[in-house]
């Protein structure tokens, strides 16, 4: 549909940034996902000088914490909305574990398992921030008035009939998987997040500390 704006027509085009965030004509996050690992996998090669560091000038803490502060929220910026099939998920945890295997200058013929991995980094996979930043997501909207259009949006279906073929994961099944994963029911989940504390700290309960092994 042609779109005139302040005497001008509105110009049509596959995807656009919104704040940040690439917003294609498709509803897909593959543009996102490429854009997301392409910005952090330049931001963790701009600090190659502190990943080959020696061990008793940076430490693997010191490491991670640098990692967990400069690289990870640029891979992960506005994931909080998203919701990822599988595959896509896994392309970003591919990236992660790559990542940390270099702040410990190991390989992958080295055979680690993962647990050892993020034991040693004390890192968690990114389906946990994924997660987490979910349920703090959700427990804003939750905390909005019913008047708000993201409230309205929240729990409710468009009508008609849908495409043919699998339906596409949506924001709010992922969401309720996360509350099963930290144990609040739908029927309680107005109660749990009106308490800002309370929801906070359950749904850190998926990041819990680790220790360096």
């Amino acid at each position: 549909a042609d779109i005139v704006l302040r005497g001008g027509r509105v110009q049509q085009v596959s995807k656009f940034k919104y704040l940040g965030s690439l917003v294609t004509s498709d509803c897909t996050l593959d543009a996102e996902i490429n854009a997301r690992i392409g910005r952090a996998a330049a931001a963790f090669q701009g600090l190659r000088h502190v990943w080959e560091a020696p061990s008793h000038k940076f430490g693997v803490g010191l490491k991670s914490v640098v990692y967990k502060t400069c690289v990870l929220p640029i891979l992960l910026f506005g994931s909080e909305c998203w919701a990822l099939p599988d595959g896509l998920s896994q392309r970003l945890n591919v990236f992660h574990n790559n990542c940390l295997r270099s702040i410990l200058g190991v390989r992958r013929s080295d055979r680690h398992s993962l647990d050892y991995i993020y034991a040693r980094c004390s890192e968690h996979s990114v389906d946990a921030y994924l997660s987490v930043n979910r349920l703090r997501q959700l427990g804003h909207v939750v905390r909005m008035t019913h008047i708000r259009l993201p409230k309205l949006a929240l729990w409710n279906a468009p009508p008609g009939p849908r495409f043919e073929g699998r339906p596409r994961i949506r924001w709010c099944d992922l969401a309720r998987r996360d509350c099963a994963a930290v144990g609040v029911v739908p029927v309680h989940l107005d109660d749990c997040c009106s308490d800002r504390s309370f929801w906070r700290k359950n749904s850190l309960t998926l990041l819990p500390r680790k220790r360096e092994a």
